[in-house]
């Protein structure tokens, strides 16, 4: 009887823990620190025990925390360090508490563990535009423009929508978005096994799940996440549906798609139309957008990996050092706030020198080569889509990133069959 109840109390406590992009960030926390706690609970009754082989997967999991722990303890420990510290703790619980979890999910408890976090991304998401869109139809009574569609193609309406989303719903449209793309993935997983293996009556909903998925990812409008997703979906079609004619069809699809997102959508084409290489000077008073002031971003990025390659300067110390570097080509630019690295991998090795982004990738790379021997397609797209967006985000500077990046790293590792676990 208490196997059995710990072992629910297990499961809906993660059930709970996906529904997080509609949750409170101190909700989410505190269920971390309950499912960690009833983790190690179980691990005691059960008596699991690991083998070394086990404990040394783990630490590739918890590497990327090992080496933040020991930067921060061996630096100046100031109150940015013990910041990026206490934002990072998701790294080294969640793992943990999969490890000690003798859980064992069935397939159809992940479904409804993934439909649970899609359909959670939806309705905050669905939220947030929504209050957005009520914002910005000020503009309209106060007469500043005349039309939806006047709105809609001025300069400034990705600017706003984006900046009004996020005070809605405290979550940064790029993090929106990576929810949006793992939902879009999760459904288009969903509707082609669908079809391929197990037809079902779900189908309408999976189709409803990718339509939304994909069009409020255009409507915020963040390039990386956007084409990690695509690159995603291309991963699974290509895996799932072995027919080389199909997957012909389906390229000319996506091209013909993000074409008519890039015409139809004016926020998704603004930002797109920053993209150039006429567009990759450095920003100045005069002229600046969110493209070409990451090429003062990256020059002073790569400028302390030079200087400082092989330990870094600290997670307390980087920002510190990137805004002294900012001020030298345009301090009008770059004062009106702190600009991170926006690449993941820049980061770790800018704060931590050259071993982090090494353990990142050591990460990614364990995760890839499990699930590709359990032929888990929709893992190895999920990591596309992380892979992709960490070279123009700093995805695990929030929490929100960091929650996201261990759950699903965690689900995907240490939750396989066991006649199947090594690589």
């Amino acid at each position: 009887m208490l196997r059995n109840s710990l072992n629910n109390i297990l499961f809906y406590l993660l059930a709970m823990l996906m529904c997080f992009p509609i949750l409170h960030m101190k909700v989410s926390n505190f269920l971390i620190v309950i499912f960690a706690l009833f983790s190690l609970a179980s691990a005691i009754y059960y008596r699991k025990e690991n083998t070394w082989v086990g404990y040394k997967e783990l630490l590739i999991y918890i590497g990327p925390f090992v080496l933040i722990l020991l930067s921060v303890l061996l630096r100046e420990t100031n109150q940015e360090a013990k910041f990026y510290l206490e934002k990072s703790l998701s790294l080294l619980i969640i793992p943990i508490s999969f490890f000690l979890s003798p859980l064992k999910l069935s397939e159809n408890q992940k479904t409804r563990l993934f439909s649970l976090f899609a359909i959670s991304s939806l309705l905050i998401t669905t939220w947030g535009i929504f209050r957005s869109f009520s914002r910005l139809h000020v503009f309209l009574e106060n007469g500043l423009v005349k039309s939806y569609k006047e709105l809609t193609s001025h300069p400034a309406f990705s600017h706003y929508l984006r900046t009004y989303f996020e005070d809605a719903t405290s979550i940064h449209p790029t993090y929106a978005s990576i929810f949006l793309g793992i939902s879009f993935l999760i459904f288009f997983y969903r509707l082609i096994t669908s079809f391929t293996k197990e037809k079902n009556k779900f189908v309408s909903f999976y189709i409803l799940g990718c339509i939304l998925s994909l069009v409020f990812l255009s409507i915020l409008a963040s390039r990386a996440p956007f084409a990690g997703t695509i690159l995603g979906a291309s991963i699974l079609y290509a895996f799932l549906i072995h027919n080389r004619t199909n997957f012909i069809w389906f390229s000319a699809g996506v091209v013909i798609l993000v074409l008519g997102i890039y015409f139809l959508v004016p926020s998704f084409s603004a930002r797109f139309n920053e993209v150039s290489t006429q567009n990759m000077g450095l920003p100045d008073a005069e002229s600046q957008n969110s493209f070409n002031i990451r090429t003062g971003i990256y020059k002073c990025s790569f400028a302390i990996i030079k200087d400082n390659w092989l330990v870094g300067v600290g997670p307390g110390n980087l920002q510190t050092e990137l805004n002294q570097c900012y001020n030298k080509i345009s301090k009008e630019v770059y004062e009106v706030r702190d600009y991170n690295t926006h690449n993941q991998y820049l980061d770790y090795w800018a704060s931590m020198g050259i071993l982090a982004p090494i353990l990142l990738l050591l990460l990614f790379g364990w995760v890839l080569i499990k699930n590709f021997h359990q032929k888990n397609w929709l893992a190895i797209a999920i990591c596309a889509l992380f892979f992709t967006t960490f070279f123009t985000e700093n995805v695990l500077l929030r929490q929100n990133g960091v929650v996201i990046f261990s759950l699903f790293m965690s689900l995907f590792g240490f939750n396989l069959p066991q006649s199947q676990k090594k690589p």
